[in-house]
């Protein structure tokens, strides 16, 4: 029970440091098929003033039946026969589907492809690349992301892709790679991608909370001494740089606290969780989830008692409890030496 719950959480704030705009984020083949429809038909519709083709149709419909490799065809299919332009096609829709089914190769094929057309209309953008990073990641393949990013960094400074393809958002996918890799060096190799990331000469790269609180979640979850206080530094400079943590920074600086083995652990989890709400920032599940955690590894007479209250106050600030809250308030009544701590639980 009780490492189950602490799995949990740790998956929760994985998730909570991974941009929700396109890769990690929860998007169904429904939403998927659909964005591909609309943007085909307006691309359709300002290319040659028509409806959708039955060509076009039959790609999406390939798509529909989770079957991207015979979308890809189609697609190259007919751009080959000239039946509409690769500029109507959303190569990055189809690819996003790949990536999420865990087939990082054929990503990888399909890009190559693209590069070898010679057509302006079909050189991979930002989101391609986004999703054969994610696609890696998605397999928990932190080494292979890392390398992949590496070899991107050095055809955009070979001049081989434009130096705006790169963007934040590629190098916080890599250190979220190494943040639930479990590799004992996981935290050096994300610090490493984040010095790459401002070593960079040929492009305005800039971090963002996303880097951050993805650099804040590997050590966290590194076990190292260090790690908290590192985490803190990263929190402190990301504030000098004049980015303004959220509430996904603040879930993973509590995170690295409630892991700690300071004594003062549970003062500052929840020290810092009053400054990030009268900072006007809303807890989430996640950072609820992380304070009950925390009382119910404190040993505090009345942690019981407090990760009872905070439930409650979750449901108050129309918050609902997931399965980890309560998978983490059993481990405090687990932990309780109170009498009442196993009727309370039934209850």
């Amino acid at each position: 029970m009780v490492s189950r719950s602490t799995l949990d959480i740790s998956e929760e704030v994985l998730i909570n440091t991974t941009e929700t705009e396109g890769a990690g984020s929860e998007v169904s083949l429904s939403d998927l098929v659909r964005s591909f429809w609309d943007y085909a038909l307006s691309a359709t519709a300002t290319d040659t003033g028509a409806s959708i083709t039955p060509p076009l149709r039959e790609s999406v419909e390939s798509l529909g039946q989770l079957n991207p490799n015979a979308a890809i065809q189609k697609v190259q299919q007919y751009t080959g026969a000239g039946l509409f332009s690769a500029s109507a096609i959303p190569y990055g829709v189809i690819l996003n589907v790949i990536s999420k089914m865990g087939e990082p190769q054929q990503v990888q094929e399909i890009i190559n492809w693209m590069e070898e057309q010679g057509d302006k209309d079909l050189v991979p953008d930002k989101i391609c690349y986004v999703e054969l990073l994610s696609a890696w990641r998605n397999i928990r393949d932190p080494e292979k992301c890392d390398s992949t990013l590496g070899e991107l960094v050095q055809k955009m400074e070979e001049g081989i892709i434009k130096s705006n393809v790169l963007n934040a958002r590629h190098f916080s996918i890599a250190i979220s790679s190494w943040a639930n890799s479990n590799h004992p060096n996981a935290a050096d190799r994300a610090e490493k991608i984040f010095e790459l990331m401002k070593s960079l000469k040929k492009s305005s790269v800039q971090p963002t909370e996303f880097i951050f609180s993805g650099l804040i979640s590997v050590h966290a979850n590194s076990g190292l001494p260090s790690a908290v206080d590192r985490a803190i530094e990263l929190f402190q400079l990301m504030q000098s740089e004049g980015i303004q943590p959220n509430v996904v920074t603040y879930s993973t600086l509590l995170d690295a606290y409630s892991k700690s083995k300071r004594p003062d652990a549970i003062d500052r989890v929840v020290d810092l969780f009053e400054e990030m709400k009268s900072n006007g920032i809303k807890p989430n599940a996640v950072a609820y989830n992380i304070l009950i955690r925390a009382h119910a590894r404190s040993n505090r007479p009345q942690a019981m008692d407090r990760a009872e209250e905070l439930v409650s106050e979750m449901k108050n600030d129309g918050i609902q409890p997931n399965v980890v809250t309560y998978n983490t308030l059993l481990d405090a009544y687990s932990k309780s030496k109170r009498p009442d701590a196993i009727d309370r639980a039934h209850g």
